[in-house]
């Protein structure tokens, strides 16, 4: 299986006469929300309401006046740390202010291999819990088998699905065959205080590391404490298991993943990623920089730590009393989505 990362189409506009509205908002428009850079200086611009002849422009204690060209301003910032930094442009009450973030010790990297391998014992895994959290599969037994059968191939093929999909649009390929350095993501039979784990590589400096996922965990969890797992239910068909295993597993690959990647930096070589709790988004960051940034989200954001990720998020579930109408599998945040835009181009 090999899925090819998405290439965007640049789109012209063809003026037909008409001109553009001047701008209303003072705002800066480059850099974007919560962008990682690795440039300084930075090139900034803005939109000032038509008619103003001057802004100021600062960052950390340094400021500069601007002039107002149109409803455009723009100018070039080499003052910025490494770390998170605040950009303001004010004028008179009126201000904007952007959040970015400058790097080091990272650059963009060839395409990424990543392939998938499955143990039988994670395989048994999977055929164990269909079997011992439903009450609805056949009773005949020969038909009940096959039914399992069918649920564990389903499974491995959603799971793969749910975790190509969360890294669409970067320089990834998922190839199960043997060639090119891979990141290797092992389903194993393991069971413990672990759903997960991977090492740590800054900016992704080794294209053939590994990840694990404990799929015995999740059996032990979800056979024995299966009331942690609303709004999962004995009496769901085998689709909707199936779409369950998929979320929890794909959530998880697509996070022990991450960690392979680069994602989040909480020390050492990448620590201006300002992660916390061993390289997870951070809840404390968000609470010094909203709503400038957005990082952490209770387990719907992919790079969550897991102590703070609801059984509800990892099921792509809205609420643990209710099923919802459609799935909303955890995202990666726009800062990380940044990350990979300028490491996996």
């Amino acid at each position: 299986m090999k899925v090819q990362a998405c290439v965007g189409l640049g789109v012209i506009l063809i003026s037909l006469g008409t001109s553009q509205a001047p701008a209303q908002t003072l705002q800066i428009t480059t850099p974007s929300r919560d962008a990682l850079i690795l440039n300084n200086p930075l090139e900034v611009k803005g939109t000032a309401p038509h008619g103003t002849a001057k802004v100021t422009v600062s960052v950390d204690r340094f400021t500069q006046s601007v002039n107002v060209v149109g409803d455009k301003w723009q100018t070039s910032l080499n003052q910025l740390q490494p770390g998170a930094n605040i950009i303001e442009v004010r004028d008179g009450a009126n201000i904007g202010r952007v959040l970015v973030t400058l790097g080091r010790n990272v650059g963009p990297k060839p395409r990424q291999n990543v392939r998938v391998i499955w143990t039988a014992g994670a395989e048994k895994d999977l055929s164990e819990i269909a079997d011992r959290t439903l009450d609805t599969l056949s009773k005949n037994p020969q038909v009940k088998q096959m039914q399992l059968k069918a649920f564990v191939t389903a499974t491995k093929h959603r799971t793969e699905a749910i975790l190509i999909a969360a890294y669409q649009g970067f320089g990834i390929d998922f190839d199960n065959q043997a060639g090119a350095p891979a990141h290797t993501i092992i389903m194993h039979q393991s069971s413990g205080s672990l759903f997960g784990q991977s090492e740590y590589d800054c900016g992704n400096a080794d294209p053939a590391g590994q990840s694990e996922i404990w799929v015995g965990s999740f059996r032990e969890s979800m056979v024995k404490r299966f009331y942690n797992w609303q709004p999962m239910s004995r009496k769901d068909d085998l689709l909707t298991r199936i779409e369950d295993l998929a979320n929890v597993l794909g959530r998880t690959a697509a996070h022990e993943l991450g960690h392979g990647l680069g994602l989040v930096g909480s020390r050492g070589a990448c620590s201006w990623m300002n992660g916390c709790d061993e390289n997870h988004a951070c809840e404390d960051f968000d609470a010094r920089y909203s709503p400038l940034a957005i990082r952490f989200n209770h387990g719907r954001f992919i790079m969550d730590p897991g102590h703070k990720t609801t059984n509800e998020s990892r099921l792509g579930e809205t609420f643990q009393s209710e099923r919802s109408k459609t799935r909303d599998p955890a995202k990666l945040s726009l800062f990380h989505r940044s990350y990979l835009d300028l490491v996996q181009p």
